[in-house]
């Protein structure tokens, strides 16, 4: 098994996160949020903001910030799902290759897989199989010797397969680097 760096996605309890190969960070914000309640912000702001949406208000605020990483558009939906919908994130690739992961407290996870406009593969990493909730499409020879259904392996091999796919996976010490210039958008949910 590969040696991951990907911390701060391993460590997370509910997010989606997806790379992209060819859509642009401008392309890809609007057309997850596409009637966002805020102004587009840095991304630390925009936590804040949501915070304070739930804290005074006790709504929850959908939140998604974009940047680019290693060469690559990436966007990350703290609480939020919307890339891992295979028609959003169709549209959100702009006609390449993106490939998203989601997962939350509840055991609930799904990778989706999109090329030129059309949903490739949908499955669940940790409940894996036809039958299992999220099974679309044939399984790919990217999936092949990954331990997908084992608790254990499940998020690293995850992160494999989203490098076997994409090319590759950003590391902590690039998101760190390239977060700093991220910028995003909020709604309430």
């Amino acid at each position: 098994m590969a040696n991951h760096e990907f911390d701060y996605y391993v460590d997370t309890d509910e997010c989606t996160f997806a790379l992209y190969d060819r859509a642009s960070p401008e392309h890809v914000l609007p057309t997850l949020i596409p009637r966002p309640v805020t102004e587009e912000m840095p991304a630390s702001d925009l936590f804040e903001w949501a915070m304070d949406v739930y804290t005074n208000q006790g709504r929850v605020a959908a939140v998604c910030v974009v940047g680019t990483v290693a060469g690559m558009t990436m966007s990350y939906e703290p609480n939020g799902w919307l890339a891992s919908d295979g028609t959003i994130l169709a549209a959100a690739a702009n006609g390449g290759t993106a490939v998203s992961s989601f997962v939350n407290v509840n055991a609930v996870s799904s990778v989706h897989v999109v090329r030129d406009g059309t949903l490739l593969r949908a499955f669940d990493p940790l409940i894996y199989g036809p039958g299992s909730g999220v099974w679309e499409g044939s399984v790919m020879p990217e999936e092949d010797g990954l331990a997908f259904g084992d608790p254990a392996f499940c998020r690293q091999d995850t992160l494999e397969f989203v490098r076997r796919i994409i090319g590759g996976v950003p590391t902590a010490a690039d998101f760190l680097e390239a977060a700093t210039n991220w910028r995003g958008v909020g709604t309430i949910a």
